[in-house]
């Protein structure tokens, strides 16, 4: 529903108290911002009564407000889920937006007769089992490895496993049961899977207790090299938990430690993973919040953490019942829906154990704060010595995506004043006449750069490809007359595509091989950020080409009325996934129409 805000503010009593999300729009039609209440009424009301402690940010979108799109959600994590997946698509002028898009990777055990283990980053099905998720791969790598040395779980894909007629490399050394060729029947290697299973749960007596049943009763039926391999796998086991365990009181312990600081104008976090007791993992984040005022800063430093804290825990593949523990008062608003929404609790008292691993967590990040800032300094001076002392303040790196000529787009990032800016990144889109021909929309889209903002130059361009991809834009730059003041250079790739084979080629044509040097890895970064904003962006119009698609083919809806929806709703994702009555609130759309879009989407 839609509210016209008047200065009686009478349009208040018009508000339901109803789970949902409000959108403020200004009297240009032009969305302002996204929130999210579990009684939009009050918390609608609130933005229009005085308050002392309302940010600068806030106050001045207020002013602005010149109408009010409601929708009312089933229940609050519905709401949780339309606010972010709207402020990702939409990006309102006024919410805080931190791209934090990455999904984590879970072990799964597959739904076979002899299940697979593997780590997984894709969406969940119910016809598999999962656990985690886990800070990164290589936690989850670690995890699989040591289950395969334990209980000899297989690892290959399902059309290696029927082409078996003889176990494979990974039974020679004791990593596999080979269930392929029929050496352990279904019922032991299910067997193996529930023990594999109880580790992973962290039932660790009742596992110990399992392993030695099945210990003694190996011993028992004189199978004593099957008794020696299970006593060796109680004794790894032992030995993990006496090495990684953070308590002998609470193997059931699931919690994520949070530690951050924000430093200029930085927020740097740091998260620890702890899973039934056992230490996971760690990772840590570097969010940019230079667009903002110190003053804004400073009154919403804990809001900054609470969008971080509420998208990273969205992108998490699986639901999961861990809790978090951080020092920090976090708005009650966020705490409810972050404990009802997402099922996770926050946890105020820090044990013994814990405490030390918040002092261990703080010192790491203190030097990964000191590392990042040096590193920019020591690449900056590292590239400079390389261009025969050319002075470096902005780098800009193109990169090209398309599928076979089609939705061509082109990236460029931006390193400027110390670091890899983002609100800075420019997205071209080009024709198809382009034809698969990397090398002509590079030229043609440096053209474009060079000639439109005059203004802002950089100093160097790098591009990401070889000779070809060299020569153009540098060809461009001397014919635009711009070949004294900005340097090119061009990254490709080496052998198997490995970063630690990358090339440079540099503007005197000299080819620099890779080496550890922090100006490699600031050239690395910056190319890796192009290859990823060209593909978002090649991905946004394949999608929205097909989104045009699912609308258009629906009868009765017509350009207006496409847009119109998409307005209401945001997104088409939102569209399919609405009710019949929810269908209906849309502007000019009737019982009819309703019908016809909601079983277009659910036929």
């Amino acid at each position: 529903m839609k509210i016209n805000v008047s200065a009686d503010k009478t349009f208040l009593s018009t508000i339901p108290e109803n789970p949902g999300i409000y959108r403020y729009y200004d009297k240009n039609d032009k969305l302002l911002y996204i929130g999210k209440a579990r009684n939009l009424k009050n918390r609608v009301t609130s933005y229009f009564q005085k308050q002392a402690n309302t940010s600068l940010r806030i106050s001045i979108m207020i002013e602005q407000i010149h109408s009010i799109t409601i929708t009312i959600t089933e229940n609050e994590k519905s709401a949780l889920l339309l606010e972010c997946n709207l402020i990702k698509e939409l990006k309102p002028k006024y919410n805080i937006i931190l791209r934090d898009d990455k999904t984590y990777p879970v072990i799964r055990f597959t739904n076979h007769k002899y299940p697979k283990i593997e780590y997984y980053k894709n969406k969940t099905h119910l016809d598999a089992k999962y656990f985690g998720p886990y800070p990164n791969i290589k936690a989850a790598k670690y995890f699989i490895d040591l289950l395969q040395k334990i209980f000899k779980i297989r690892t290959c894909s399902d059309v290696f496993f029927r082409s078996r007629n003889r176990p494979c490399m990974l039974y020679q050394i004791n990593r596999c049961s080979a269930p392929c060729v029929n050496y352990i029947n279904e019922s032991e290697y299910k067997q193996q899977i529930n023990l594999a299973i109880d580790f992973l749960n962290g039932n660790r007596k009742d596992l110990l207790h399992n392993l030695t049943k099945i210990m003694n009763k190996y011993a028992n039926n004189l199978e004593f090299e099957l008794a020696s391999q299970t006593r060796d796998a109680l004794l790894l086991i032992k030995s993990i938990d006496d090495s990684q365990s953070i308590t002998k009181h609470n193997s059931s312990l699931n919690t994520d430690i949070i530690i951050y600081k924000y430093i200029n104008h930085k927020l740097y976090i740091y998260t620890i993973t702890l899973r039934n007791g056992m230490y996971v993992g760690d990772e840590h984040y570097v969010i940019d919040v230079s667009h903002n005022t110190t003053d804004e800063l400073n009154n919403e430093s804990t809001t900054y953490l609470e969008v971080f804290l509420q998208n990273h825990y969205l992108n998490l593949l699986i639901p999961h019942k861990i809790s978090i523990t951080v020092d920090c008062k976090f708005n009650k608003d966020f705490i409810y829906f972050f404990t009802k929404g997402l099922g996770i609790k926050i946890n105020t008292q820090i044990s013994p154990q814990i405490q030390k691993l918040i002092v261990i967590g703080n010192a790491n990040l203190q030097n990964i704060i000191e590392h990042e800032n040096n590193y920019i300094t020591n690449a900056i001076n590292e590239l400079s010595i390389l261009l025969n002392n050319h002075p470096i303040n902005r780098i800009e790196c193109i990169d090209i995506s398309h599928n076979q000529g089609s939705n061509t787009v082109a990236a460029i990032t931006v390193f400027a004043n110390g670091k890899i800016d983002n609100s800075q990144y420019r997205r071209y889109n080009l024709s198809n006449i382009m034809n698969s021909n990397d090398v002509l929309a590079i030229g043609t889209i440096i053209k474009r750069r060079l000639a439109e903002h005059r203004d802002n130059l950089p100093d160097v361009i790098l591009v990401d490809g070889g000779r070809q991809q060299f020569n153009i834009v540098k060809k461009v730059v001397i014919e635009i007359g711009l070949y004294d003041k900005i340097k090119v250079m061009s990254l490709f790739k080496g052998e198997k595509r490995n970063p630690l084979f990358d090339n440079l080629i540099l503007d005197n044509r000299s080819i620099v091989k890779y080496n550890s040097t922090d100006a490699f890895k600031l050239l690395q970064n910056l190319r890796d950020e192009a290859h990823r904003f060209a593909i978002t962006g090649h991905r946004k119009k394949q999608n929205k080409k097909m989104v045009n698609s699912q609308i258009d083919d629906i009868a009765g809806i017509g350009a207006k009325k496409k847009k119109a929806l998409l307005l209401y709703f945001g997104s088409v994702q939102a569209i399919a996934n609405a009710s019949r009555a929810d269908l209906m609130t849309a502007p000019g759309i009737g019982d009819t129409l309703a019908e016809l879009i909601y079983q277009h989407f659910h036929k």
